[in-house]
């Protein structure tokens, strides 16, 4: 029974070792975006399911949102703008092929263009602009994404360290302010509705995902 055990660990070790730092991040990716369509809050029993693409717009019934006790609700946005730098980010690390580094950078866009607000609710005048500051924070976001993409040609000439290091710190702030507006958010429900919901499964697996990028980024680190 030992022998076996034993056995069975020397070969997941040997799996292991086999995946690559691109292989976890690739994975880590991945589970950040399907993440972000599963529940981030639930309650079964009153029927309560946010996922991490509405949340945001639920939190502004609350009243703590319009007192101003709660901080940007935006910051449920932030996953797949932090995706969307990522990927730029980590094509300039990983692949030097051109092509196909513009074809990842480009997806990276895409991932970034989730938190597009609505067409129908973008300012058109300068008086509409003050009165929907509220979309500003997704709008400058997208917009430094795109800045990513268009410099991605500097980014390749940038030591791979640095950009690890931006790509790690990028990962540990989409956990920190999501998170902490998420436990506040919860905090809230529980005030107002009488209602204890849990953070749900998505969420999970964008901490998951998150951490997994600073793994694979210590994983590129020590093979450089």
């Amino acid at each position: 029974m030992i022998e076996t055990q034993t056995e069975d660990k020397d070969n997941i070790r040997n799996i292991l070792s086999r995946v690559s730092g691109a292989d976890w991040m690739v994975i880590s990716f991945v589970l950040i975006l399907i993440g972000y369509f599963l529940p981030w809050l639930n309650h079964r029993l009153a029927g309560l399911t946010l996922i991490g693409l509405d949340i945001s717009e639920w939190l502004k019934f609350l009243p703590q949102f319009a007192s101003g006790e709660l901080p940007n609700r935006n910051y449920f946005y932030l996953p797949p703008l932090i995706l969307g730098a990522l990927l730029i980010l980590w094509s300039a690390v990983e692949i030097q092929d051109s092509k196909r580094g513009w074809i990842v950078s480009a997806v990276g866009i895409l991932i970034a263009l989730i938190a597009m607000p609505a067409l129908e609710a973008l300012p058109l005048n300068g008086e509409a602009l003050r009165a929907a500051d509220e979309w500003l924070f997704r709008l400058v976001g997208i917009a430094l994404v795109g800045g990513l993409f268009l410099i991605r040609p500097i980014l390749t000439k940038i030591p791979s360290t640095w950009l690890l290091a931006m790509m790690s710190l990028l990962s540990v702030v989409g956990i920190v302010l999501p998170g902490r507006l998420l436990y506040l958010s919860r905090s809230a429900y529980i005030f107002w509705l009488r209602l204890t919901p849990n953070p749900g499964l998505g969420f999970a697996l964008h901490v998951i995902g998150s951490l997994g990028v600073v793994l694979a980024c210590w994983q590129y680190y020590q093979r450089n």
